[in-house]
Parts: C-alpha cells; sequence; structure tokens
C-alpha cells in the first residue's frame, strides 16, 4: 500500500487552507496542500497521537477557528 493510499487520512479544507492530515506510524502529521498539488510539512499544527481520526476535525476546529472567514466558515472533509 502507498504512503498516500493510507485509510489514515483525511484531505480538508480547514478554513480556506487545504490541508492533508495523515496517520504515519503513530503519529499524525498535516500537510499543506498547494494549488498545484504539492505538499509540505504544516509545521505550524501539531496533533496529539493520542486523538482517533474521528477527533480530527473538532480538534482542528478547536485550534485553527481563529482562521475562520465569511467566505470559509467551516472545515470540510473532502473525501465526503
Amino acid at each position: 500500500m502507498s504512503f498516500l493510499m493510507t485509510k489514515n487520512r483525511l484531505r480538508l479544507n480547514v478554513f480556506g487552507r487545504f490541508l492533508d492530515i495523515e496517520r504515519v506510524g503513530n503519529k499524525w502529521i498535516a500537510f499543506d496542500k498547494g494549488n498545484e498539488g504539492k505538499r509540505r510539512r504544516a509545521t505550524d499544527i501539531v496533533i496529539p497521537s493520542s486523538l482517533k481520526q474521528s477527533e480530527l476535525i473538532t480538534y482542528l476546529d478547536d485550534l485553527l477557528h481563529e482562521s475562520a472567514t465569511a467566505s470559509s466558515p467551516n472545515i470540510i472533509d473532502l473525501d465526503q
């Protein structure tokens, strides 16, 4: 199974910021995704390894809610 095809992955629009969140080993790692599809590590986002995948959106909402705007007021799961 390739790194990108893991089941422990979320593709999100977080208040207008496109993020890939992936479980790598026992850690969650956040990546910013650019318009051209390239990814870079989102070093400003640290996710506790103890969180379950089902808890990630709530955690990111608590962490990044100040980034919400009138045009991007929510976190959107891009895989749904």
